[in-house]
């Protein structure tokens, strides 16, 4: 796995240039490793204004005929507020590789964001997850072991708070090792080197070279 993050993600001498700052360079760096493991779903979902039954919702030889969403200048699907139920769907595949980083055998998260007074999350039909204004974040495992081309059907079932605009604010695809005992992978380099750079950006600037 090493060779493989090795080969997606090259390293480069981390020297900056006048028109490019260390720390953009360092950011530069911290992105690069971030989408060899993650990737944003926004793009794709579908949706239905109102509600419908559960069982009628989840068939997702149905959801060609729900509109494509698009997203706002802010990367959000959002809809009018008054408790006004939205389905959002859309059937997610992995694949084979996310730029040159290869994704069999690891484990795939779904991470949201919604700003929804009730939310229920169902993966392949099953009701997976509950959420509300306050409970808005979750991560859901939805393999721990994928192949290439497996897929899982999304539903969500949001509804709007009664004095503000509903939305779903992120998603993202978190491709990860399951065991603790696995090998470094992209995204952890990334969040700790973020930690590090954020730590010496306020403390210590003058270091910021030893990354």
């Amino acid at each position: 796995m090493e060779a493989a993050l090795c080969e997606a993600a090259p390293v480069n001498n981390p020297v900056s240039s006048p028109t490019q700052p260390l720390s953009a360079t360092i950011s530069e760096a911290i992105e690069r490793l971030r989408s060899l493991s993650q990737v944003s779903v926004q793009d794709g979902w579908r949706y239905f204004d109102g509600d419908l039954p559960v069982d009628e919702a989840l068939q997702s030889d149905n959801w060609q005929h729900w509109s494509l969403g698009a997203v706002n200048a802010r990367d959000h699907h959002p809809w009018i507020k008054g408790r006004q139920v939205r389905w959002f769907s859309r059937v997610i595949q992995v694949p084979t590789d996310l730029n040159g980083y290869p994704l069999a055998g690891l484990c795939l998260r779904l991470g949201l964001l919604w700003w929804s007074e009730e939310t229920q999350v169902y993966v392949n039909g099953q009701l997976v997850q509950e959420g509300d204004l306050f409970d808005c974040a979750p991560r859901l495992l939805l393999s721990e072991s994928v192949q290439p081309g497996d897929e899982f059907a999304i539903a969500l079932r949001l509804v709007s708070p009664i004095h503000d605009d509903g939305a779903l604010m992120k998603s993202v695809c978190h491709y990860e090792a399951f065991s603790p005992d696995a090998s470094l992978e992209p995204a952890f380099i990334a969040n700790e080197l973020a930690v590090l750079q954020s730590y010496l950006e306020r403390i210590e600037p003058k270091k910021l070279e030893i990354l």
